[in-house]
């Protein structure tokens, strides 16, 4: 009776430290959402965007930051075809990493008047759609914007 107390008592110890082990190897997730400025377009090195310097910054060990930037991409859903960024991979990729942490760089190819002139109506409502895209997720991540 004494070694089936033991052996439970053993097992149980043993689950807890696994999973205590389990649960502080999680990081958090931080997805950088942008343009060309997210994504280091024109930089000589691509460990120069900020997405990269942001995870040197924060370190490897709890965070895990990701760069979710496409260049050229404005927030507008309604600019000519391959614009938006809401037609990217890159979008839906963010939104399958579940993040914790969301970043959005968005809006500055959106102020070139060709694309301003015709959409701004349309800008604020559209960049709360993509806050709640994210927003909605399961993970419930703060979102900086």
């Amino acid at each position: 009776m004494r070694t089936k107390v033991y052996f439970s008592y053993s097992c149980i110890i043993c689950l807890l430290f696994f999973s205590s082990v389990t649960i502080a190897q999680i990081k958090i997730k931080v997805a950088c959402v942008g343009n060309s400025i997210t994504a280091g377009w024109g930089l000589p090195n691509g460990a120069d965007s900020y997405p990269s310097v942001l995870q040197k910054y924060l370190g490897t060990e709890k965070y895990e930051v990701r760069n979710f930037g496409a260049s050229g991409r404005v927030m507008s859903k309604s600019t000519e075809p391959g614009k938006s960024y809401w037609g990217t991979s890159e979008y839906q990729n963010a939104l399958k990493f579940e993040p914790d942490i969301v970043i959005i760089k968005l809006g500055t190819n959106d102020a070139e008047p060709y694309v301003w002139n015709e959409y701004k109506g349309q800008f604020k409502a559209t960049y709360i759609d993509m806050v709640n895209s994210f927003k909605n997720l399961s993970t419930k991540p703060q979102i900086f914007a």
